[in-house]
């Protein structure tokens, strides 16, 4: 495992500030991959429990993610961009509701319906409450979760004023 320290300051969902972290194997290379390609990284704090469950995939309320962006384009037609969309893995989906408000979801993507341009989102609690079919029009961004990071563990290293 490697201590990396993720600064979050200029993304409006995520943590604010220098997070020290310890990361899994394979995931700093991830990291250094996207530092060196420019793409966005960080951590977001999880609020809710639609992602726990009974066993080690569990996202408990208060852990962070730490995610990557997939830069998936989704000014393309659906169709193009199915292969590049994760299914039955963690993501957090940046999205705008039916009333334009933006929010972060973490979610799976179980099944890409291209004929209706939807994605069907679901969640480890099986609560059916929440899961459903979210139109792709709605979905801005799409970020693969590469590691949980637990509550007790988020200390910050060092932040700014906003």
């Amino acid at each position: 495992m490697n201590r990396h320290h993720s600064k979050s300051e200029n993304f409006p969902y995520g943590l604010r500030g220098y997070i020290d972290v310890i990361l899994e194997k394979g995931v700093s290379e991830i990291v250094q991959n996207c530092i060196d390609n420019k793409i966005f990284y960080g951590i977001f704090r999880i609020s809710g429990d639609s992602m726990t469950c009974e066993d080690a995939r569990s996202i408990p309320d208060g852990s962070g993610v730490m995610v990557y962006d997939l830069e998936i384009d989704f000014n393309r037609p659906l169709i193009d961009n199915i292969a590049e969309i994760p299914l039955r893995t963690p993501l957090a989906l940046v999205m705008r509701d039916k009333n334009g408000q933006i929010k972060c979801l973490v979610k799976t993507i179980t099944f890409v319906d291209a004929v209706y341009n939807r994605f069907l989102l679901t969640s480890y609690n099986p609560a059916p409450e929440y899961n459903g079919w979210v139109p792709v029009r709605y979905v801005e961004k799409v970020y693969k979760v590469l590691q949980v990071i637990k509550k007790e563990a988020l200390r910050p290293y060092s932040s700014f004023e906003e």
